[in-house]
This record gives C-alpha cells, structure tokens and sequence, in this order.
C-alpha cells in the first residue's frame, strides 16, 4: 500500500511534468506537507521508489524532509511561520536579562525516549532551565502569554522531535530571540547549504547526545553564541510572515539553479 502511494505521487507528477514541457534546464517544483503519506512513508521499499525521483528534474519542498528522502532527491527543508496565535509584541528583543539557560514545554509522551531525556536535566545543578511537560495550547492567550514570557526570558530552546519530523518551536525561537537547539537525526537541515542554513543560527545535538544538552550548550563559547544570535536575526523572517518564508525558500531554492 505505501509503495503503491508514493508510486501513484510518482505518477501523477510525470504526468503534470509532460504538460509544462520544461526545457533542459528547468526544475519542476512539488510542495508536500507533513501529513502526506509521501513524506512520512517508512519501509523497505521507500529507497527503492524514492530513487526513481532522483532521475527526474524534480525539487521537492516540504515541512518534514528526512535524511533518506534526501540522500534519493533534490530536496529543501522549510520552516514553517508561527502560528498567529504566538503573534504578539512581535518588535524584535534585545537579548538582556535572559535569566533561563534553556527551556523546553511540551508533551513528553509524543516521544518519550528523547523528551524524557530532556526532562532529566532537572536533576542537573548549576543553570536555570525551564522544563515543563505540558501542552502548549495556543488556543488559551494566557498560556501563550506565559509561554512567550519564557521563550523571551530563554538564552537557548530545546527543539526536540515529537512524533514527526516537523515543530514550530524553531520557529518561535527566533522570533523571539533564543537560540534554538534541534533533535532529530533524521530531519534533512533547515535551508541547508543556502543564506539562512540552520547551522548558523541554531544547534544541532544527536538525540543520543540529549543527555549531554548542559554540558554541549555550556562548552559555547561567548562568541559562538554571537553568531547564533546574528544568524537568527537574519533568519527570522524566515519564521515571522508567510511572506518572508517565501522569500527564504526562494533563497533555498535558488541553490538549485
């Protein structure tokens, strides 16, 4: 059935490709999202039909690109913009009085190897953290309030994978200033090799590394975390406006060319 789904996608995307007629040096671009079966689809077989696209002058765009489906296709990893909800005293912050080394809200249970590791770390002395397993309902402008107050008072926000390879919590650390700390061995690199590559602006931990985070993010040096903060300022439009992530995935994609 999965092989089968992705060969259908396969399909149809030949089909539209012969009605556009591009010419030898044109790329046809496809967006996916992360609730298409094409970019969560597991299995033997996954290699075998996802090379086929290799062949073909095909971009793919999406919101939850993984290592596999990139190694097979051109493919370009996307922030996502933050929800309107989190859209509030949207002016950009000066980084002073950051009191919380790092922070972390979220539902543990999504993935609880690696959010529970995470959790641990209150066991840890020596830095202020902020960890707290609950969901972080944006539904309720109090909690958003809450929550806004502690990405802004966060030197570092912890960005672990949940249940997919997919989180607005990159996103929301960069609008409001901290550096953002990402798990997922999986996940293809946000913007890699283009102007707002995420190595630039955020740190990348292996999940199995997760225990380690304090003495990781401690071992930064004061200049370091400068160039964390610069890129992020230069990438934060790529998280504030539906219009500025389309700029930077223009960016991304111009890599292409």
């Amino acid at each position: 059935e999965e092989k089968a789904s992705i060969q259908i996608i396969y399909d149809t995307i030949v089909d539209t490709m012969k009605s556009y007629q591009l010419s030898k040096n044109q790329k046809f671009v496809v967006f996916y999202s992360v609730r298409s079966s094409f970019s969560v689809a597991k299995g033997p077989d996954r290699r075998e039909v996802y090379t086929s696209f290799s062949k073909l002058p095909v971009i793919f765009v999406g919101n939850s690109v993984v290592n596999v489906d990139s190694d097979a296709r051109p493919s370009l990893q996307l922030l996502d913009p933050i929800l309107d909800a989190m859209k509030l005293d949207m002016q950009p912050h000066p980084r002073i009085q950051r009191n919380i080394f790092a922070s972390f809200v979220g539902r543990v249970h999504t993935n609880k190897p690696l959010r529970g590791a995470l959790m641990n770390l209150r066991s840890k002395t020596g830095q202020n953290l902020y960890l707290q397993d609950a969901d972080k309902t944006l539904q309720d402008k109090e909690r958003v309030l809450n929550y806004r107050d502690v990405l802004l008072n966060s030197e570092f926000m912890l960005a672990p994978r949940g249940d997919n390879h997919y989180s607005f919590r990159p996103s929301e650390a960069l609008v409001y200033g901290a550096i953002p700390v990402i798990y997922d061995d999986r996940a293809a690199i946000p913007y890699v090799n283009c102007t707002f590559d995420a190595r630039s602006w955020g740190v990348i931990i292996p999940e199995a590394q997760a225990k380690d985070t304090l003495e990781i993010l401690s071992r930064i040096s004061s200049k370091d975390r400068q160039r964390y903060i610069e890129g992020g300022q230069n990438a934060r439009k790529c998280a504030e406006t539906v219009e500025g992530n389309v700029d930077c995935m223009l960016a991304g994609l111009a890599m292409f060319t």
